[in-house]
């Protein structure tokens, strides 16, 4: 028995170890194993009741996006029984019967990519006319807010390049202000959070950049939670030895096994099993573990990157991903002030802030949270504010002071946005009716990710499950066909002879 024990502890510990050694645990994905050639889950949320949505981030006009997310949309369908798909641009049931009038269906499908290459059709769309996978394709916008919004979007055609080389010109007369209003330290840390943005250092080293900082100036980390536990994380990953944890977790489970029970080993398998099929986390695994040595007065502590090891899951899989990264971004913001040495540092911050917030709102780049800042701050975005800012500053540092009166233009940007908000919470409300029409409690939502943000946020208050999954893609969006597509601009003459061109040569062989 004490031999089958150790055979079993060893088996357990094979199962375990061949699980990666993650630095921060994944959200549950709800089991969604995507194939990385197609797609990835970038966030989930596990909410109350049965219903759940996916969002597939759908990268307008793009095609090799369009490819994988018609990809993806099969995969999902074909192994997992569901049957409705629901997607912005369209009201109703989405019929793509025009498509049958191509009897052959390489010619049917030849054509349907010409029109997705085009931007005139989606990777869901393309799916259905294809009848690849049997699914319902519904469209769940108010057609009016559509075209409202669509609008509001044609209008900022009139103005962008004009406050677009406004913010351009402010920005870099700001910048140059910065060269010699700031202070070494704080040259260093705007060096490290640009690096950081880039991708140049690794989020170990930033994480232990900033807490250096707020270690020298004792500040308080208490209001960032996840932040703190990201530090405990990095500080127990620099002690660790990977290697040595295999070896002692192979010497604990054969000094612990004999004192378990039949029924505490198994459980120990199946927990060790679920943990291997993603059914539980490392976190519950590992507490289990931590647990049944407590039972058994038997401490880990003498194998002190086991000890370590476990202790280094089970605070990884504490941390909320979504608001560790809000949190730094209002650590940098604190770090800034503790270095802050007068009061024009702050306020080119500030401007800096200011000028890329709208920015922002011409290109249609706001994030949620960059709403609500402009709304709190608006009484500060004027071109008197920049221009103000610059003029102390213009003569002796030889800088050109650029003039514009974009607060004209404001209220327009400002109702793309309100009728955006609307559209998000209209796309979520129609899908869920849908849903309850159609008798699913599954639905794939296909819409772009300017959506995301305020889609999740949604699901989120109302405590619904979600899954966001972003298409597989190296190549970038055409951006002059994107805004093509968005004035209604349809295929051009030309296009339409070049793919009767192709078909007469497929015919031929």
């Amino acid at each position: 028995m004490k031999k089958f024990k150790q055979i079993i502890s060893m088996l357990v510990l094979a199962l375990i170890l061949s699980k990666a050694n993650p630095l921060i645990a994944k959200e549950d994905n709800f089991g969604l194993d995507i194939p990385p050639k197609y797609g990835r889950v970038i966030e989930s949320y596990q909410g109350r009741g049965d219903n759940l949505i996916i969002q597939i981030q759908d990268l307008h006009t793009n095609y090799e996006a369009q490819v994988n997310e018609a990809k993806i949309i099969r995969y999902l369908l074909k192994n997992n029984g569901w049957a409705l798909v629901t997607t912005e641009g369209a009201e109703g049931e989405v019929n793509t019967s025009i498509f049958e009038l191509f009897d052959d269906a390489k010619t049917k499908e030849e054509v349907a990519r010409f029109f997705m290459g085009k931007g005139q059709i989606t990777g869901a769309e393309y799916l259905h006319i294809l009848k690849k996978a049997p699914f319902t394709l519904y469209g769940v916008e108010d057609t009016a807010v559509y075209k409202k919004h669509l609008h509001s979007f044609e209008n900022s055609f009139s103005y962008k390049d004009k406050l677009l080389q406004y913010c351009e010109q402010v920005e870099q007369s700001l910048n140059e202000i910065k060269t010699h209003i700031y202070t070494p330290e704080l040259k260093e840390l705007d060096k490290r959070i640009f690096a950081y943005s880039e991708k140049k250092v690794s989020l170990n080293a930033y994480i232990n950049y900033l807490n250096k900082i707020f270690t020298e100036h004792s500040a308080a980390l208490k209001p960032f939670p996840n932040f703190q536990r990201l530090t405990d994380v990095v500080e127990l990953e620099a002690k660790l030895n990977f290697s040595k944890v295999e070896k002692e977790h192979l010497e604990a489970m054969k000094k612990l096994s004999p004192l378990l029970s039949e029924k505490e080993m198994a459980d120990l398998i199946v927990k060790s099993v679920d943990f291997k099929t993603e059914k539980i986390s490392a976190a519950e695994y590992y507490k289990h573990l931590k647990k049944l040595g407590e039972q058994k007065d038997f401490s880990f502590r003498s194998y002190s990157n086991l000890h370590r090891y476990i202790y280094y899951i089970i605070i990884s899989e504490q941390i909320d991903h979504r608001r560790l990264f809000s949190e730094i971004k209002d650590l940098e913001k604190l770090a800034k002030k503790k270095l802050y040495v007068n009061s024009n540092q702050a306020q080119l911050d500030q401007l800096l802030k200011n000028i890329d917030i709208l920015e922002g709102f011409i290109n249609i780049k706001l994030t949620n949270e960059d709403v609500d800042y402009y709304y709190a701050h608006k009484s500060e975005f004027t071109s008197q504010t920049f221009h103000s800012f610059i003029q102390k500053y213009a003569s002796q540092y030889n800088l050109y002071n650029p003039s514009c009166d974009f607060n004209s233009y404001l209220p327009k940007m400002e109702n793309f946005y309100t009728l955006a908000d609307k559209r998000d919470k209209l796309l979520i409300e129609n899908t869920l009716k849908v849903m309850e029409t159609k008798g699913e409690e599954v639905a794939i939502l296909v819409c772009g990710g300017f959506h995301t943000q305020g889609i999740t946020h949604l699901l989120r208050e109302k405590e619904i499950s979600y899954v966001v999954v972003t298409p597989k893609v190296s190549s970038k969006m055409d951006s002059e066909l994107y805004f093509s597509v968005l004035r209604g601009e349809m295929v051009s003459e030309e296009d339409i002879e070049e793919l009767e061109r192709k078909l007469a040569k497929t015919r031929k062989k």
